[in-house]
Formats: C-alpha cells, structure tokens, sequence
C-alpha cells in the first residue's frame, strides 16, 4: 500500500465523519480531536524514537531506521490534520476561563504562536533526524512534551502535572512499539523477536513506573484539584477502565516473560502487540475523554469512526518499512 492510497483513505474518513458531522457536530469535534491524539502521539513519539535509533548499530534498530523516510511524508500530513483543530479549538476548551499565569499562557495568540512552532519544528526535525540525530531528538522531545500539556492537559484547566508530557511520550511511544512490532514479527528472525519483546518489557516497566509516580504523589498530598483528575477517570469508585488498560499493557508481557521459547514466536509477539496497541487506544481515551465530558468508554468506541482508520494508516506504513 502507497502512501497516497493510504492519505486517500485517511481523507475518506474523515469526509464520511463530517458528513455526520451535520448531524452532530459536537461528536465530530471530540472525535476528532480523540483520533488526532491517538495519531498525533504516535507520530511524534515515533519521530523521539527513530532518533534514537538512528544512533544505534544492533539488529533490532534497522527496523525503526527504515522508517525514516516514511516519516518525512508523514510530516505535511499531521500539520494537514492539525489544521481543523484550530478552528473549532475553543469551543472544546476551557482556555478563556483560566486565571493568573495560566490566563497569559493560554491566550489565543500565544497558544497559536506555540502551534506554529510545533508544526515547523516538526517538518524540520524529520528533514534532519538522519544527519543531526540530536537535534530531532530534542525537537520531538519538547514537541511532544508541549503538545501534550497544550492540547491534552489543559482541557482540564484545574488540573495540571509535571509528568503529564513525560506520560504522554512514553505511552505513545509504547504504542508505536507494539505497532511496528506487529507489523514486522513475522518478516524478522528469532533474535530480533527477542529483542522487540524485550524492549516491550522495558516499555512497560516505564510505562507503570511513570504512572504509578504520579498517583503515589497526588495520594500523598490529598489535594482535591489533584486527586479529582484519577477521580473523574473512575481510578477509585469504578476502577475497571484503569485496571483494564493495566491488563492489557503490562500482564500480557508478564505471563510470557518467563517461557523463552515462547518470546520467539511471530503469532505470540503479534497477539501481545495487538493487546498492548488496544491498550494504547483506550488509554488515548482514559486521558482525553474526561476532559470532553463524553465518558471513557463511550469517549472510546465514538472515536472509532476516525481512528480505525489511523490503525489502518498507521499498520500499513509499518508494512511498508518492514
């Protein structure tokens, strides 16, 4: 699959969302900010990590290298789909209402000069990330970081967190893991499917330790702006949206990590990748869908229409650098 096939199937969906959108277009505007999420986190966490690898020289590396050139047409297209937000931005969130230094940093102009500096420095971070490794690294680090805190975090206005980026980039960049690992299980030899599922580990390790961080800080200091934000995500009174995603993202990789034999197989590696990319997604909705007032898995199954198709998207041009 081309890259055009893939962005004219993306363009579908989204023709096919705002034909709906007609009916309801409150629906349209938290689904697709929802899906942009789920594709905006991949997309630079990626762009975080083939940087990386780029300074690699080990088997597994070659994989996430060949993608590079993959993610300089990537780049026009996220700054296409970043556009729509901008018009409808203000309608999801709570900016005008903010007070003190929050009231400068989030006014119009300055959110729209940051977002000028997030797309430009994004189309010229993958122009670069081959020959100045460390450039990219820190451009998509901070894009990512920013991003975050501007169009995720601050949708919750009373709220705020100093690892909120730091989550955001590591969950992303766990899903783009089980994404290409998925996609080039079956195509890779044993040593690098040990590797990929190593490396899952290591994900997950961080991915727990970050979480678990954070909570253990709010529930320490019993501040009400602080613990209502695991409140509204149902982390005590109905914990099952949280401990589902726990499941997904982390048990998986427990039960096969003591069975050697088992980490070298192709379909075990695309099922636990599979599982951790679902936990992604629901996860993508356990941040953002509060914040839109939608419910977490309501929030989760009514962005469906926009982002199965940035699954699809996303899978192919896994394929393609495979």
């Amino acid at each position: 699959m081309t890259i055009k096939n893939i962005l004219k199937k993306t363009i579908a969906s989204l023709l096919l969302g705002l034909c709906l959108g007609f009916f309801h277009l409150s629906f349209l505007q938290k689904s697709y900010l929802l899906a942009f999420h789920a594709f905006s986190g991949v997309f630079l966490s990626g762009g975080f990590i083939l940087c990386m690898c780029t300074l690699f020289k080990v088997p597994w590396s070659k994989k996430f290298k060949d993608m590079i050139p993959l993610w300089r047409r990537l780049a026009p297209q996220w700054v296409f789909l970043f556009l729509p937000l901008l018009f409808f931005a203000r309608e999801l969130f709570p900016w005008d209402e903010f007070q003190g230094h929050k009231k400068f940093y989030f006014s119009h102009w300055f959110i729209l000069l940051r977002t000028l500096c997030y797309l430009s420095g994004a189309y010229y971070a993958v122009k670069v990330m081959e020959k100045k490794q460390a450039v990219a690294l820190m451009i998509f680090f901070f894009l990512t970081t920013f991003f975050a805190v501007d169009w995720g975090m601050s949708l919750q206005g009373e709220w705020s967190s100093n690892m909120y980026g730091l989550l955001y980039l590591i969950n992303s960049g766990f899903g783009l893991f089980a994404l290409v690992t998925f996609a080039v299980a079956e195509k890779s030899d044993v040593k690098v499917r040990q590797d990929l599922f190593h490396l899952l580990v290591s994900f997950a390790v961080s991915w727990g330790y970050l979480h678990y961080s954070q909570f253990l800080i709010f529930w320490m200091g019993n501040k009400p702006n602080e613990v209502s934000w695991y409140i509204q995500r149902g982390f005590f009174l109905n914990h099952w949206p949280t401990f589902l995603i726990a499941c997904l993202k982390f048990l998986p990789l427990v039960f096969i990590a003591p069975w050697p034999w088992l980490k070298s197989k192709a379909p075990v590696l695309r099922g636990v990748s599979a599982l951790i990319l679902l936990g992604y997604l629901m996860e993508v909705s356990w941040f953002i869908s509060p914040g839109l007032d939608i419910g977490l898995i309501s929030g989760f199954f009514t962005s469906l229409l926009f982002i199965i198709p940035f699954i699809f998207a996303l899978r192919s041009w896994a394929r393609v650098s495979a």
